[in-house]
């Protein structure tokens, strides 16, 4: 936990300092999360009743953690005029620090104050504990015991907020109902039946739990109940904005504080990706969405069937509703009947979101993941996405087009498999067209019933679950994001059928592949799962993939290099600290675990904002509504000169009754009509337009940056 804190802390640093998206440290602290929980189940399933956070610190201090102490012993090499000198020097290691005590303290106290009342408000020896918290603190003037306050002050604050605003719904409405329900019994849990209400984005599950130990009776001992993974992830929480502000905690010499991060917000990535004031014009997710919701209405009016996309309008609709209402705000921060006003109100009522960096990122990376899973379920039903990029191939391979349009070609690239069973034809554009959506009754159905809830695969119990992409007919590409979440965050839970051919994770699990010899040649290759067959279609041999996997090592010893560069750094002056491979077992393990949650780092920035596999990088709804655009275009001037193609889609005994779009794509794809292709090459020319135009961020982040983000050694070792 120690050395994933540490690591964790330099990736917040890259977000507050360097621009890292806050998603992508979100997500990478969904994952170290993700880990210490898979962890504890292993570990502790022959401890019973003895996993509690408070019982392994009493197990590792012998009961009285203020009075351990342990000793760090650093040797290393001092230079004088009399030449070199090997020395050491020994660290006093702050365990209460360490050991994340401070934080559990914090925790505890909170739940234990707020038992006393239920209400909401702090009692009054609390109150005056936590009043007239400071934003903007001097941290580099403050005194250690000022520091330890000021985020004493800003953990119990914050924790009020964040379980008085995901309790809000039952609150009030237990205040509509003369029977109340005992608020002890009332079942918190994300997946509970009050889990249909959105509150909160990204932390759900920590927000359910903290509140289910709050709202038990005044008095009721919940030690037991908290766990490493509780206390980790709120430290995390800490952490972040502390090292916004300078702030971080280093093994060797304690607290380092230097200036905070200028004009550093929060909220920066949320307020991008929403654009509530339309300062983007369409690449925000607010503006695109109304947008596409007066497009889909538009087009039910040109084919005289108001019900024809309901279902896609409520799906849009549903997601703008959450994101407008709980997305980097909250509807009560100012206060609703019987929910307390923010504690923050003083200097921030939205203090829940403007002073938490990691729910900015955490429920930004959720905001993706819900947006690409709701632009896939529609894509997968509506045929205009698959009909403009396969006109838009052909005419391009026809050479009716001058160039590809930026925006077609990258879709294409990115959705080769979905769109064209991976192959894309230079040739017998029709045939290919016909293979991938007129083949089967299941797939022509899945178009022709637009109106209808498409199928899903298992149970849904909530959002997430309806927008799996496992039950789509077409769009079945998983992000990222999607994979992650679905393990829990717990890469060793992931399938090798889930992990993307081309992705640092697909290298690291090959590093574990099994070996088998050749009986033949005597060649020893890797197993053939389903992972290993799919690398070797890329045209890889299994040399090429051994290659490929034994970088994990290579990466392992330049972690190890630039660790050893960020210890000369802290070192005491005069002195030179060395680390390598054959060092002490921990300190390779903690070189082992950066490395590791780099490469996984390396994957989150590819989907969220690279340029390698961007799929939760694009705005989808901006790129859907120009498809309703271009076919609206193409179909006014080819009704107009009464062209054969649009007569026969609209007016003749059509293969697809209920989806003239589809026929006029089939029949134009046979390439017969050269006047409906040039019409078609006319109006893409026209709305020409590029990738960066339809994606939520300003740039993307080329792959030397994402190397370098990725193995930026961890603060603290």
């Amino acid at each position: 936990m120690m050395e994933m804190r540490h690591h964790l802390q330099g990736v917040w640093r890259q977000v507050a300092y360097h621009d890292l998206n806050s998603a992508v440290a979100a997500s990478m602290s969904n994952v170290a999360i993700g880990m210490i929980k898979d962890t504890q189940s292993q570990i502790f399933v022959d401890f019973p009743d003895r996993d509690s956070f408070e019982t392994i610190v009493q197990t590792l201090t012998l009961g009285n953690p203020d009075k351990t102490r342990v000793s760090i012993h650093i040797e290393g090499t001092r230079e004088d005029t009399s030449g070199t000198h090997e020395v050491s020097h020994k660290f006093d290691m702050d365990v209460r620090e360490e050991l994340f005590l401070h934080g559990y303290q914090d925790l505890l106290d909170f739940v234990t104050d707020y038992q006393k009342t239920r209400t909401g408000k702090p009692t009054k020896a609390m109150q005056k504990r936590i009043r007239a918290w400071d934003p903007n603190l001097n941290l580099t003037e403050a005194s250690r015991q000022e520091r330890l306050k000021w985020r004493r002050t800003y953990t119990i604050n914050w924790l009020y907020d964040m379980v008085n605003v995901y309790s809000s719904v039952v609150v009030q409405h237990r205040t509509e109902q003369t029977q109340k329900v005992p608020l002890e019994q009332v079942n918190w849990s994300r997946d509970g039946p009050w889990g249909k209400h959105r509150r909160l984005f990204g932390i759900n599950e920590f927000a359910g739990d903290i509140t289910h130990l709050a709202m038990q009776k005044a008095g009721t001992d919940i030690r037991a109940k908290i766990l490493p993974h509780h206390v980790f992830q709120l430290q995390c929480m800490v952490d972040c904005l502390a090292v916004s502000r300078g702030w971080s905690v280093c093994t060797l010499i304690g607290h380092v504080v230097t200036s905070p991060a200028s004009d550093f917000r929060p909220r920066r990535d949320i307020d991008i990706f929403m654009d509530r004031e339309h300062k983007r014009k369409t690449t925000g997710i607010n503006h695109s969405i109304q947008v596409l919701k007066q497009l889909l209405n538009m087009d039910a009016m040109l084919h005289g069937e108001p019900k024809r996309n309901v279902f896609f309008t409520d799906l849009v609709a549903h997601l703008h509703d959450d994101f407008s209402k709980w997305l980097g705000e909250s509807l009560c921060k100012d206060g609703l009947v019987g929910v307390p006003p923010s504690r923050f109100s003083d200097t921030n009522s939205n203090g829940l979101w403007e002073y938490s960096p990691i729910l900015c990122g955490a429920g930004l990376s959720e905001a993706l993941e819900l947006s690409y899973g709701a632009a896939m379920l529609i894509w997968d039903t509506a045929p205009e996405p698959m009909c403009i990029i396969h006109i838009h191939n052909m005419l391009v391979k026809k050479g009716l087009l001058k160039c590809s349009v930026g925006i077609w070609h990258s879709l294409t690239e990115i959705f080769k498999e979905c769109i064209f069973s991976g192959e894309v034809p230079s040739s017998h554009f029709s045939a290919a067209f016909e293979h991938q959506v007129g083949g089967l009754t299941s797939r022509r159905a899945g178009f022709e019933n637009r109106a209808q809830r498409p199928h899903v695969a298992g149970d849904a119990t909530n959002l997430i679950d309806y927008l799996d992409t496992r039950g789509n007919r077409f769009f079945k590409l998983k992000s990222i994001l999607q994979i992650y979440k679905a393990a829990n965050w717990i890469p060793d839970r992931i399938s090798n059928e889930d992990i993307p051919t081309r992705s640092s994770l697909s290298l690291v699990r090959l590093t574990n592949m099994k070996q088998v010899k050749n009986r033949v040649t005597g060649e020893v290759m890797l197993e053939e799962t389903d992972l290993v067959k799919r690398v070797r279609s890329l045209d890889m041999s299994y040399e090429d993939i051994t290659f490929l996997a034994s970088e994990i090592s290579f990466t392992g010893h330049t972690s190890l290099q630039l660790l050893n560069k960020h210890q000369e750094e802290v070192a005491l002056e005069g002195y030179s600290i060395g680390c390598t491979l054959s060092s002490v077992g921990k300190r390779k393990h903690k070189a082992q675990i950066s490395a590791y949650l780099g490469f996984f780092q390396r994957d989150f920035i590819s989907d969220i904002c690279g340029e390698s596999r961007p799929l939760s990088t694009v705005n989808y709804f901006t790129t859907l509504g120009r498809c309703y655009l271009l076919f609206m275009a193409i179909e006014k001037r080819l009704q107009a000169c009464r062209n054969p193609t649009w007569t026969a889609a609209h007016e003749g005994n059509s293969r697809w009754p209920k989806q003239k779009r589809l026929s006029l794509t089939a029949l134009a794809l046979t390439g017969d009509d050269p006047e409906c292709l040039r019409i078609m090459a006319e109006k893409l020319e026209k709305q020409r337009c590029g990738f960066m135009h339809h994606i939520y961020w300003d740039d993307l982040t080329r792959h030397e940056d994402m190397e370098m983000a990725a193995s930026e050694p961890p603060i603290g070792i």
